[in-house]
């Protein structure tokens, strides 16, 4: 329990962090709320300004934007933006392992202390990448499905199977990596269905209203959002980039959640308790094999494993329950829970690797900031920034707090991706940029004016120093 109150003392303290990417590449999703609390389309066409390419589905980011504008949020105080965005995370944290307490509880028959032990350790697991970005809602509404589905094998109601198919959806409409969860569900209900005609008809609603849902969010612009969360993430495979991060990271620090949630899922599928338990054991093989899969993608993430490690909890809480429940002696039983917790919570310490904690922490930069902020005043009071005039910055702070002039706000997939892999046609930047489209280029001052990756910018004169940042405009305005 005290382990879990600092945790959530951290998470809190993280609210506020001065940072544009808390844990992972937070920027390129708050770029993505400012567009739709400026009252913007979410999607663009990444290949004309301002090249802005959001990789995930629609949902957190419309989530976020509700939320922002009841609130009276303005998509220019970059601070506001952020505190929001890694709120309503945390927010749907607290959620996901709520709803992982009750059905542990009210579906697997566990006692509540530990239920309680495996809701608390599921909260002190999550990854900082789930901070503020849209995992943490897919996480949530694939929570809600898994309850569903359970639920709809003991209960045969058609209510619980469109709880079920509505979640799966909603956790895909939050990140793309949903679909395995529909894939596995769709597959084991078909086998364990109570209705065939029930199941047909909640595939046909749940389907049109995903559909439905999806064109709402979008504008009815389908080849734009195709365009940002199909061809956006054509990252490019990097097994060695995939040995180091995913499997060394991901594997090293939930060794203990995968060993004996693996144990559990080994067990079940042997000789499973309940349709309930295999259905577990099959989301714990088809969530960590998806995981692995996908991780092969360059900036891939161990947070990818994050709805497998919390099943793993869920396994482990159900089956050490299980089996300590069947020794006699009290004081040895007592013995084995404690050291299990124990063991459990001291894989914490590697939350503080530069992975972790020590990354989101050292990026409490307020000096940063503040030399972002004067670049902002200087751009608008001294050389009188004008609504329609685009800037070229290399940096993420600079990108979000002049969102409204920013191009090209997701430099690291452009620079690592897009551009290298030819994944858009940029002929119109490169034909245009050095003939008036881009206005103010920005950089740091202690290097000369950098290219962006193979375009050099020309005619460009030097007009100020600000901070830690030179301010290059172009020669005739």
């Amino acid at each position: 329990m005290l382990a879990a109150i600092v945790v959530f003392g951290v998470r809190g303290y993280f609210l506020f962090v001065h940072t544009p990417n808390l844990g992972a590449m937070e920027s390129n999703v708050v770029y993505g709320i400012q567009r739709l609390l400026a009252g913007w389309s979410l999607y663009s066409d990444p290949a004309q300004p301002p090249y802005a390419i959001l990789q995930y589905t629609p949902l957190y980011y419309h989530a976020c934007a509700v939320v922002g504008k009841l609130m009276g949020i303005s998509p220019d105080d970059l601070m506001h933006v952020l505190v929001l965005n890694r709120s309503l995370s945390l927010l749907f944290n607290l959620l996901t392992c709520f709803i992982a307490y009750r059905l542990m509880t009210r579906e697997l028959s566990v006692p509540r202390l530990w239920t309680l032990g495996a809701s608390l350790l599921m909260f002190m697991y999550i990854e900082p990448a789930q901070y503020g970005r849209p995992d943490s809602l897919e996480s949530c509404c694939f929570m809600l499905a898994v309850y569903g589905a359970l639920k709809y094998i003991e209960k045969g109601k058609w209510a619980y199977l469109l709880w079920t198919g509505g979640a799966a959806v909603l956790a895909t409409l939050a990140k793309q990596n949903g679909v395995m969860l529909i894939a596995v569900l769709g597959l084991f209900l078909m086998v364990f269905a109570k209705n065939w005609k029930h199941l047909g008809l909640t595939c046909l609603a749940v389907g049109l209203s995903g559909i439905g849902l999806t064109w709402l969010m979008i504008g009815g612009e389908w080849k734009v959002f195709g365009q940002n969360v199909i061809q956006g993430v054509n990252n490019g495979v990097d097994v060695m980039y995939w040995l180091d991060v995913v499997v060394g990271d991901g594997l090293g620090k939930f060794f203990l959640p995968f060993l004996v949630g693996g144990w559990a899922a080994w067990a079940w599928l042997r000789q499973g308790p309940s349709a309930k338990h295999r259905l577990l054991a099959w989301l714990i093989i088809g969530s960590f094999a998806f995981a692995l899969l996908t991780g092969l993608k360059w900036g891939s993430i161990p947070s990818y494993f994050t709805d497998c490690v919390n099943l793993c909890l869920i396994a482990a809480a159900a089956q050490a329950h299980f089996v300590i429940s069947r020794v006699s002696d009290d004081a040895w039983r007592h013995k084995v829970m404690r050291l299990t917790a124990l063991a459990l919570v001291l894989t914490l310490p590697l939350h503080f690797t530069g992975k972790g904690w020590g990354r989101v922490i050292s990026e409490d930069q307020s000096d940063w900031w503040a030399d972002a902020t004067a670049v902002q005043t200087f751009l608008s009071q001294n050389q009188q920034l004008q609504p329609d005039d685009l800037i070229f910055a290399h940096d993420y702070l600079l990108n979000l707090l002049l969102f409204r002039h920013a191009t090209f706000p997701q430099n690291d997939i452009v620079y690592c991706c897009s551009w290298p892999r030819e994944s858009y046609d940029y002929a119109h930047f490169t034909s245009r940029a050095n003939e008036g489209l881009i206005r103010f280029v920005i950089d740091y001052k202690d290097r000369p004016l950098r290219p962006m990756v193979d375009f050099e910018f020309e005619g460009f004169q030097d007009v100020g120093h600000v901070g830690r940042y030179a301010v290059w405009m172009r020669k005739g305005l």
